[in-house]
C-alpha cells in the first residue's frame, strides 16, 4: 500500500495535506538553520575583520618604530653606547670595532 493508493478521495486529500504540511514545515526549518548558520558566519567574519584592522595598525606602527630604530643616527647612537663605536672619527670613516 502506497501513499495514494486506495481509500476514498477524501483519505486522499488528508494525505496530501500532511504531506504538504510535512514539506512545508522541513522547508521552514531548512530556511531557520541556514538563517542561523549564515548569521553566525557573518559575525564570525566581522570579528576577523576587526582582528585584520588592528593588526594592519599594528604592522604599521611596528614598520614605523622599525625605521626609527634603523636610522644611521640611531644605529651609531647605539653602536655608542655598546662600544662599538667609539669617536666622530670612526663614524665618518665607518669602522665599528668588535
Amino acid at each position: 500500500m502506497t501513499l495514494f493508493s486506495g481509500g476514498s478521495m477524501r483519505t486522499l486529500t488528508i494525505r496530501l495535506a500532511i504531506l504538504w504540511t510535512v514539506v512545508l514545515s522541513m522547508a521552514a526549518f531548512a530556511r531557520v538553520h541556514f538563517r542561523s548558520v549564515t548569521t553566525g558566519v557573518a559575525y564570525d567574519l566581522g570579528q576577523l575583520k576587526n582582528r585584520e584592522g588592528k593588526l594592519l595598525e599594528e604592522r604599521s606602527e611596528l614598520r614605523g618604530e622599525l625605521a626609527r630604530l634603523t636610522t644611521k643616527k640611531k644605529l651609531e647612537e647605539l653602536a655608542r653606547t655598546t662600544g662599538q663605536l667609539s669617536s666622530a672619527s670612526d663614524t665618518k670613516s665607518g669602522v665599528v670595532r668588535q
